[in-house]
């Protein structure tokens, strides 16, 4: 919880559930609450985070931008769809580059890892279903956050994320 404000601590231990740590949440930083936004089709999703992250970029033309899905394979596809729009960087070997812009990855790559901001853009019941391994991903893409995270999905939202 260093590198996270306390919005974002606490939505992920929420997201660990019964997994949480019992010590209580020690971070001095407050922030931005944690966006949720969920969307009719993948379509609407992948216009919606153009748009969001080219705002971003425009105002904060250094911010270092993840954009965390659970697959290798589902980044992939967000990538092709994002790379025509927008400035991303495909990682799925760990090799970051650490430069503003937004580098679109798997939770796998990122564990130790933290960026400005961070978009988990599948938090959907079928790639987060109830178990443990789906909360330890979804935590850690959560908290890789400097400053603000937004989570989202298409179709039924997952089961992990804290009640609205």
């Amino acid at each position: 919880t260093y590198r996270c404000t306390r919005e974002t601590a606490e939505y992920g231990r929420a997201v660990l559930g019964k997994q949480a740590p019992t010590d209580g949440i020690i971070v001095k930083r407050q922030g931005a609450p944690v966006l949720e936004t969920a969307y009719e089709s993948e379509g609407r999703l992948v216009v919606s985070l153009v748009e969001r992250l080219s705002t971003l970029l425009d105002g904060e033309s250094s911010a270092r931008v993840a954009v965390i899905t659970r697959e290798p394979s589902t980044a992939e596809a967000l990538w092709i769809a994002l790379e025509n729009r927008l400035p991303a960087r495909l990682v799925l070997d760990g090799d970051f580059c650490f430069d503003a812009g937004i580098e679109v990855t798997d939770v796998s790559q990122v564990k130790g890892l933290e960026f400005d901001d961070v978009v988990v853009p599948d938090a959907d019941a079928r790639t987060y279903p109830d178990t443990p391994d789906a909360r330890r991903a979804l935590h850690v893409a959560i908290t890789r956050a400097i400053h603000r995270v937004w989570v989202a999905w298409a179709g039924p939202r997952s089961r992990l994320l804290p009640n609205p």
